[in-house]
């Protein structure tokens, strides 16, 4: 047996024992709103279990325990604000003997020039004497210098990470006889972990580096790299290949595919495919164009900037009475609505530039591509046939 098998097979083992079976548990809050969706989802929720006070009790007691866990001592507990998007604050807590806490709340966004000196601006004129500034980031980095200027009061930070589940744990404890409170905790815990890589995927994770570091098992993944990047590339070569046999079949009078390189797009070469799963490399658009309308338009399959593939018909802006044409006729099919080159499409559902285990997994199978492949056929010949009722073939 090779080092390289040796290394595949302790990484299967490791693999079984984290995380076959194991199904990705439900949560509500990944269902309603992107996972790292700052206001609508995280400062929202974060502002209703500071502001929950239990029917007749005095002070909130999340917001107290936040507020020791964090270091911010000698708040005033009584006759406490919580609002939330005040003055384009995430999270304001105020009291009215002049103390103010401000909460930035940072997962995917990036700092404004003087954002938090600004809000401790606003907050002086406003008579507070004691503000503090808590930035909290997934890892607790510091916020930007441009962002905090020349203040004298430096910011917190805290993080996801760190500071939120001990946190969270404990509201949850505080909700023993609450259900419904205490499950919601649970399950944005939950979020927090997953978008941490603090959850069960961790310990993977741990194990898994600790084999890499193993011996020169560091030097066969550099070689594994290489070739997953080249498995890809054959994976999406073996795609195309599908979706351009399956359309033939599922639409018999399919126009011919444009093949004199009149549409840079319309290419599905290893060069292309490789452009396309390379960051930084630029022309990544490949795919299959089926022409007609005087070669203008295409029923087109396409990949680009985005993970997932384009499917519709295809057309620049500059074709003025052929996309004007193809916009009536295209009106009431169900897609999204209007690219410079798209009158109407849809888009497939995979990831293929960072594709999930699950998705590598159906990628895989020849029985599932084929089967993906039918859905975007099936999917697309409303679109042949509406451009055929029109007559703009």
């Amino acid at each position: 047996m090779s080092d390289i098998e040796r290394l595949l097979l302790a990484a299967d083992r490791l693999y079984k024992k984290h995380e076959v079976g194991r199904p990705e548990p439900f949560n509500v809050f990944s269902v309603l709103r992107s996972e790292s969706d700052e206001v609508n989802l995280h400062s929202r929720f974060l502002h209703a279990l500071l502001n929950y006070r239990k029917p007749g009790e005095k002070t909130r007691a999340n917001l107290t325990d936040f507020l020791h866990q964090v270091g911010v001592e000698d708040f005033e507990s009584s006759n406490v604000q919580v609002e939330r998007e005040r003055y384009h604050i995430d999270i304001r807590i105020i009291n009215d003997v002049g103390q103010a806490v401000v909460i930035e709340n940072k997962i995917e966004a990036e700092d404004r020039p003087t954002q938090l000196k600004r809000y401790h601006q606003a907050l002086t004129k406003q008579g507070y004497g004691t503000i503090h500034l808590l930035y909290l980031t997934l890892d607790g980095h510091s916020p930007s210098d441009d962002s905090v200027g020349d203040l004298k009061c430096k910011p917190i930070p805290i993080s996801y990470r760190n500071d939120l589940p001990r946190w969270l744990k404990r509201c949850q404890k505080r909700a023993y006889d609450e259900p419904a409170l205490r499950e919601s905790v649970a399950q944005y815990l939950q979020l927090v972990q997953k978008l941490t890589g603090t959850d069960y995927k961790e310990a993977y994770m741990n194990e898994m580096t600790k084999l890499c570091l193993q011996d020169s098992n560091l030097v066969l993944v550099h070689d594994l790299r290489e070739a997953m990047f080249r498995a890809r590339v054959c994976l999406l070569k073996r795609l195309w290949r599908e979706i351009d046999s399956v359309l033939n079949e599922e639409i018999p009078d399919l126009p011919p595919k444009d093949e004199d390189g009149k549409n840079d797009a319309n290419s599905v070469s290893d060069a292309k495919i490789k452009c396309f799963l390379t960051p930084m490399c630029r022309n990544r658009f490949h795919g299959l164009c089926y022409s007609f309308g005087r070669g203008v338009a295409s029923l087109c399959v396409e990949a680009g900037n985005e993970a997932s593939l384009f499917f519709g018909v295809r057309c620049h802006k500059q074709h003025v009475d052929e996309r004007r044409k193809l916009d009536e006729a295209l009106e009431d099919l169900r897609g999204e609505s209007t690219l410079e080159w798209w009158p109407r499409y849809q888009k497939d559902d995979w990831d293929l530039k960072n594709p999930s285990r699950k998705e590598l997994e159906l990628l895989s199978n020849e029985a599932h591509m084929k089967e993906h492949a039918k859905s975007i056929a099936q999917r697309l010949e409303p679109f042949w046939k509406a451009v055929k009722s029109a007559g703009l073939t």
